[in-house]
């Protein structure tokens, strides 16, 4: 039975991969790839007047995460343009994707706060998360000064920490310490890792 349902997707998709090269042949153009879309800065301003952040830090957090959107937008055309001309084993090709790392890391990872900002700040009890966190962690509670921890740690000033990062190979959630390059830090009104 695997067997025939593994020939059956195998025929399918040369089938595919036929008709696309066919549909090629006659000169049909493919969409624009949203691969070479450029990024756009998603709207945030939803979060102005939440309680514990004044209305001046997060319009300059948005206006970084704005940037991080452009700079991004901006390495990704260079490095598009050094690859097409065959310069991708130049020191400056490097020097580009390194950059692309911290700028892309700020703009995700901006997304991902502002994104998960302005609930009640409990978490139900009732939530894979929750299950994760006593599963790894104990329970809550140790969870909670893990995290705490690790955002207060020496030397992470560049940085902050991620909840629950998920390592696969292991299957654990462990809390990590950002070193994106994230030139600031936003503090939640009870301080770094505050939950």
């Amino acid at each position: 039975m695997k067997k025939k349902l593994f020939i059956c997707l195998v025929l399918l998709a040369v089938a595919a991969i036929v008709v696309t090269c066919k549909d090629s042949e006659k000169g049909a153009k493919l969409g624009s790839s949203r691969a070479l879309q450029p990024y756009q800065a998603m709207d945030f301003s939803h979060l102005l007047g939440m309680e514990g952040f004044s209305e001046a830090l997060l319009n300059t957090h948005f206006a970084l995460y704005k940037g991080y959107v452009a700079n991004t937008n901006e390495l990704l055309e260079k490095i598009r343009s050094y690859t097409k001309s065959g310069r991708t084993d130049t020191p400056e090709y490097a020097e580009l994707k390194r950059r692309l790392g911290f700028e892309f890391n700020g703009m995700k990872l901006h997304e991902l706060y502002f994104g998960n900002l302005g609930g009640a700040g409990v978490l139900p009890e009732d939530n894979a998360l929750y299950d994760a966190i006593e599963e790894n962690f104990g329970s809550f509670e140790n969870w909670k000064k893990d995290f705490t921890a690790t955002g207060k740690m020496r030397g992470n000033r560049l940085g902050g920490s991620l909840p629950g990062s998920r390592h696969r190979e292991a299957g654990q959630y462990v809390d990590q310490r950002t070193r994106n390059g994230a030139s600031h830090r936003m503090r939640s009104p009870g301080g770094p890792g505050r939950v």
